[in-house]
């Protein structure tokens, strides 16, 4: 992987939560840092869910580590404005200069 294959942004977000009046937790995500990142979309596909239909789509995010540090499992992350949740992170190339990041965008109420 060269520096020249990161041609896309992707933004880290920070998850904030809090307590409304009727005592429920609600979350609200602020963007930290835009980084540039290689990005990777997979077919969706399709589930069955409680009875309702769901969407998930894979999406593989590489960046160099130093602009991903402290991204890992449940960080997000926004890429065309989707949220992404990141549920793997990998180590690649020469010195492990590069990361890998497995994220699944997620829903807004997510």
């Amino acid at each position: 992987m060269r520096a020249s294959d990161l041609n896309e942004r992707v933004t880290k977000l920070s998850r904030s939560t809090s307590e409304n009046d009727i005592g429920e937790e609600t979350s609200a995500f602020a963007a930290e840092d835009t980084v540039p990142a290689q990005v990777e979309v997979a077919s969706p596909s399709e589930q069955v869910a409680g009875g309702t239909d769901e969407e998930q789509t894979q999406i593989t995010v590489r960046g160099r580590n130093g602009h991903f540090e402290g991204v890992g499992r449940k960080s997000f992350l926004r890429y065309r404005g989707d949220r992404l949740r990141v549920n793997g992170r990998e180590s690649i190339g020469f010195r492990e200069r590069f990361v890998e990041l497995q994220c699944t965008r997620v829903r807004p109420d997510a």
